[in-house]
């Protein structure tokens, strides 16, 4: 009996032959578990490219409502010479501040309703309350005064002056729109 119970001694649960046959075993495990990391991996690169491909896509379409709207200026003038050495189309506007129609107009190139920004248009705006502010606007891009007018009185000219479109009283932002798009197929 006493040999019996040495033989269970002498034989250990984990003889040599048991032992190489675990390190076999736990590379294999390491590889599935490097396999899988990199199947996660390539997964996941694939998740990124195609969430940064949405982004750039909703960024593209959205861009036109970040861009910046013209800075205002309150000289013809000087408007004028910055729209000729800028090569940029200007856009100058009669109008109050209480006017609702004048107030809309420039909400919509605030908000980027219309394509009216900083990267293609220099802007004026000038105060209908004053009389002389009304004679010379009307007198430099030689318009008619004595014809029925309304505020907002806009004005597109191209960068050196030439008067491309003009409009008056309130436009929502769509007709707005139609009209700057006219004055750029002008020649602006």
């Amino acid at each position: 009996m006493q040999a019996t119970a040495r033989m269970a001694l002498v034989v250990p649960s984990t003889t040599p032959a048991r032992r190489r046959h675990i390190r076999d075993i736990r590379p294999k495990k390491r590889i599935a578990t490097n396999n899988n990391l990199a199947a996660f991996m390539s997964n996941s690169r694939s998740l990124l490219k195609q969430f940064f491909i949405l982004f750039s896509i909703a960024f593209v379409m959205v861009s036109p409502a970040l861009a910046k709207p013209p800075v205002v200026h309150d000289d013809i003038g000087k408007t004028l010479n910055l729209a000729r050495k800028k090569d940029k189309v200007g856009i100058f506007i009669l109008g109050t501040t209480t006017c609702s129609h004048c107030r809309s107009l420039k909400r919509y190139i605030d908000e980027g309703e219309v394509s009216i920004t900083a990267d293609s248009f220099v802007m004026a705006d000038f105060d209908a309350n004053d009389p002389k502010v009304i004679t010379a606007f009307f007198k430099h891009f030689n318009l008619n005064r004595n014809v029925e007018w309304k505020i907002p009185y806009v004005v597109i000219t191209n960068p050196n002056g030439k008067v491309l479109v003009t409009w008056t009283g309130g436009k929502k932002a769509p007709a707005v729109e139609k009209l700057v798009q006219e004055a750029k197929d002008k020649g602006a």
